[in-house]
């Protein structure tokens, strides 16, 4: 069991890490942290056609057991079907989704962020409604209802208010609407999905034999006591061990934050 902040110490290192590296468009990597080993996959440049195959073939080739699995995005978007097929596929393997500083995450990249079961984002946010080629066609509004309609249906599998569906598709595809950080809360899109946290919660307080105000008081102390740590492991570890300590908590866990 980890808590609340060791993921956000991690996320944060990884974030720090990844800020200014050059990647190619879509590779997967493993990376050795202080609370084990990541695994993330990269996905940058154009969204196209066959990226889903590249992630698959690239989880393939680093399967096995790890501490935790991201996806770090900076992406100016692309085909709207291939990011859901590549946010459907992560959701399902657990993975979280970075942004990173001075990165981007625009148009259809958005889907892949709205899967991460835990979203951390410092870069820039952007979404308007799809593009159609093809000049005017008798079948366009057809078309756009059916992915307005497709859309919604997704970010409701994703518990993302649909609300966002709206606000995506009134924004003309030659403009871009940089999401705010108060938005990008009302939409979700900068924290743990609602289910998965619930989730974590119900099973560490199973493993440690805690009550919720026991486990919540224990993180509240952590967040409130090491948060001011992130990025320094050898300051957040010893920080993290003495309230796990101070609250009894099982030798197992204590030993986490060495």
């Amino acid at each position: 069991m980890q808590g609340r902040l060791a993921v956000n110490f991690l996320i944060g290192s990884v974030l720090i890490a990844l800020s200014g590296a050059v990647f190619a468009k879509l590779e997967v990597r493993t990376s050795e942290q202080p609370l084990g080993t990541l695994r993330y996959a990269v996905v940058s440049e154009e969204i196209t056609s066959g990226d889903i195959e590249n992630l698959r073939r690239g989880l393939d080739e680093h399967s096995g057991n790890y501490f935790r699995n991201v996806v770090v995005l900076n992406s100016p978007g692309g085909s709207v079907d291939e990011a859901m097929k590549i946010g459907r596929l992560i959701r399902s393997l657990g993975f979280g989704v970075i942004v990173p500083r001075e990165a981007v995450c625009f148009s259809s990249c958005v889907y892949i962020l709205a899967a991460g079961v835990d979203k951390t984002v410092a870069g820039a946010i952007g979404i308007h409604r799809p593009y159609f080629d093809g000049g005017h066609s008798p079948t366009l509004a057809a078309s756009l209802k059916e992915v307005e309609s497709r859309s919604a249906q997704y970010f409701d599998e994703m518990n993302i208010p649909v609300t966002l569906t709206e606000v995506m598709f009134t924004t003309p595809p030659n403009e871009m609407r940089i999401l705010t950080p108060v938005e990008l809360g009302q939409y979700r899109l900068n924290m743990t999905d609602y289910v998965t946290a619930e989730k974590r919660s119900l099973l560490a307080m199973e493993i440690l034999g805690w009550t919720r105000n026991q486990y919540e008081a224990f993180l509240a102390e952590i967040d409130y006591r090491c948060s001011i740590y992130t990025g320094s492991p050898s300051k957040m570890m010893p920080c993290m061990r003495e309230i796990a300590t101070k609250h009894q908590a099982p030798q197992a866990l204590i030993d986490t934050f060495q």
